[in-house]
């Protein structure tokens, strides 16, 4: 990092502490704490604001969810870049779940700009952050807007308080607050792979707190396609494995089959904002896409490494889950 001390999304003041290539932070401006790799950091530099807003928008999703630092790497800031902007109701709701998370007693008004000293406060940055803003221009519009809601007392610009309203809408909100113990599973599922998934997949997951959804196994009277849907949006996190059978060709060449509702699932969980965690056997890595191959996938080659290999990278990236074993 050039700059020891500043928040690689955003330049602002920020705790840094160096790992390795991990870089642990502290931001204010992007809601709180988080990890980056080297690599990662060096994609942040071109990001306009209105992206570096979606990529703090991920990281404040993700700590809602239980992570409380959450992971950055290449793929998320590339996920983050395609997801839209929050909605102006959505962004009224995480103005209420950060002042929930900020007061200190019932009613306090937060001061978020000092006007003896003409600064904004550090509340600032962090509403910032949980509200989804580019700028201060967008926050001031914002502002505005919600004064006119019935949520929120009409003492901004310089504090802000919740009215009934808010608190009531406020409680509605925590009913909501239950962390996804679920992991889903997109794989290949064919009878060679039972090994790989009892022993490695599910051996991974189910220890750090989470319980594998493989669609196969769940009875339902739907499409399938809707069921894979609703499950994934269900999910903390996807777990994609790629290895496939083999196909030969006229020349008698061996040709890996492409897994494509795992790539689409996969997909479909990164426009979503949620980590997707790639895997593959170590004899069909180098089939994978190119497209997907940039991934920091797990290469195993017995379900017992794989099952330790995802256990590791489950903990280090998603923290601990909510499912007691």
């Amino acid at each position: 990092m050039d700059q020891l001390g500043k928040c690689p999304i955003w330049s602002t003041s920020a705790e840094t502490t160096p790992n390795g290539d991990i870089w642990h932070i502290l931001s204010p401006r992007a809601g709180g704490k988080f990890s980056i790799s080297g690599t990662a950091i060096a994609l942040l530099e071109p990001l306009d604001d209105i992206d570096r807003a979606k990529l703090t928008n991920w990281l404040v999703s993700q700590r809602l969810q239980g992570n409380l630092q959450p992971y950055l790497d290449s793929g998320i800031i590339e996920s983050a870049k395609r997801s839209k902007p929050l909605s102006f109701s959505a962004r009224i709701d995480r103005l209420l779940l950060w002042y929930q998370f900020t007061a200190k007693t019932l009613g306090e008004a937060i001061q978020v700009y000092d006007q003896g000293s003409s600064k904004l406060t550090l509340d600032f940055q962090t509403l910032q952050a949980w509200i989804g803003t580019a700028n201060d221009d967008e926050y001031y519009r914002l502002r505005d807007l919600i004064n006119g809601s019935d949520l929120i007392r009409n003492d901004m610009p310089h504090h802000v308080s919740l009215t009934r309203n808010g608190y009531e809408r406020l409680e509605q909100l925590e009913k909501a607050w239950i962390p996804s113990g679920q992991a889903f599973v997109a794989m290949w599922f064919d009878a060679s792979m039972s090994e790989a998934y009892t022993h490695g997949i599910a051996s991974g997951i189910s220890p750090a707190g989470y319980s594998p959804m493989r669609i196969d196994q769940k009875d339902h009277a739907n499409k399938i396609d809707d069921e894979i849907i609703a499950e994934i949006r269900r999910s903390r996190f996807v777990v994609a494995d790629f290895t496939s059978g083999a196909l030969s060709d006229a020349n008698g060449r061996t040709h890996s089959l492409p897994r494509g509702g795992v790539y689409d699932e996969a997909g479909f969980a990164q426009g979503l904002g949620l980590p997707v965690i790639w895997t593959c056997r170590l004899d069909c890595i180098s089939q994978v896409h190119f497209d997907t191959r940039q991934f920091n996938h797990i290469t195993w080659e017995t379900p017992e490494e794989l099952g330790t290999k995802l256990n590791n990278r489950i903990r280090s990236v998603l923290g601990e889950g909510p499912v007691k074993q």
